[in-house]
This record gives C-alpha cells, structure tokens and sequence, in this order.
C-alpha cells in the first residue's frame, strides 16, 4: 500500500521516494538561501553606501563651487567620487559571484526526478538561443518598414 508508485516518462517512483527527494531539495534549497543571504544583505548595504556617496558628492560638489573652487579642484571632487563608488560597485559584483556560486552549489546538490537531467545542463543549453533569437529579429523589422515605403 506504500508502493503507489508515479510514473515519469522513463521510470517509476514510489511516493516515499518522491517524499523523501522533495524534503532533501528543499531542506537543500533553504541550506543554499541561507548561506547567500548574508551577502544579498551585504549587497544591499553597499548599494546604500554607493547612494550616501552620491549625496555626499553632490554636497561636497556643491560647497566648492560656493567657495570658488577652480576646475581642476572640482574634477578632482568628481573623480574622487567616482573612484569610491567604482571601489562598492566592484564589491557589490564579489558579492554577486559568490551568490551565483552558492546558487551553483546548491543545485548540484539537487536530486532530479528519476528519468530528469539535473537542472544546470537544462540552463546551459537555452541561455545562448535567445541572445540570438534577439539578434535577428529587429533586422527583419527596418527592411519590412523601408519595404513598405519603397511600394508607397
């Protein structure tokens, strides 16, 4: 009576099977959101700090040009800011490595369902097509348009 079994399209999986695979995927899956989630916490702070920097460019900007502040003194104000917001975006980006990587590790650990490719070969293979599907389609768009005008 515990062997009612489901049926994928190449072999059979008992509901116990079926119960215990979705119980590890998905003590697996919280595992992997909270080994990332302090550095999805950590990417929200330094895209506060990129914003703080913002203001207190636009502040330190604005009091040297109260003061009289040459050209140079205010590019080196600029460049002073963008430098420290490159520095945050550049950890920002770590951040989102390491979370991709977790992300990665997480669904290799993954069980699939008899007869299912793990998930990561499922993704590799459609990430190319719609870059190219893109591609192509505002191409045909311009000669329909000029075709249209060319017949006027």
């Amino acid at each position: 009576m515990a062997t009612t079994t489901t049926t994928t399209t190449t072999t059979t999986e008992s509901t116990l099977q079926a119960t215990s695979r979705g119980t590890k995927n998905a003590f697996t899956g919280c595992f992997g959101f909270l080994k990332k989630s302090d550095e999805m916490a950590k990417i929200k702070f330094k895209q506060t700090q990129v914003s703080n920097r913002k203001k207190l460019f636009g502040t330190q900007y604005f009091d040297l040009i109260e003061k009289g502040a040459t050209e140079e003194e205010l590019a080196e104000c600029v460049q002073r800011a963008k430098d420290d917001m490159q520095v945050i975006k550049d950890q920002i980006v770590e951040l989102e490595n390491e979370i991709e990587r977790v992300d990665q590790e997480t669904k290799s650990r993954m069980v699939p369902k008899p007869g299912e490719q793990k998930e990561e070969k499922k993704e590799e293979i459609p990430a190319p097509a719609p870059a190219t599907d893109s591609t192509p389609a505002p191409a045909p768009a311009a000669p329909a348009a000029d075709s249209t005008a060319e017949t006027k």
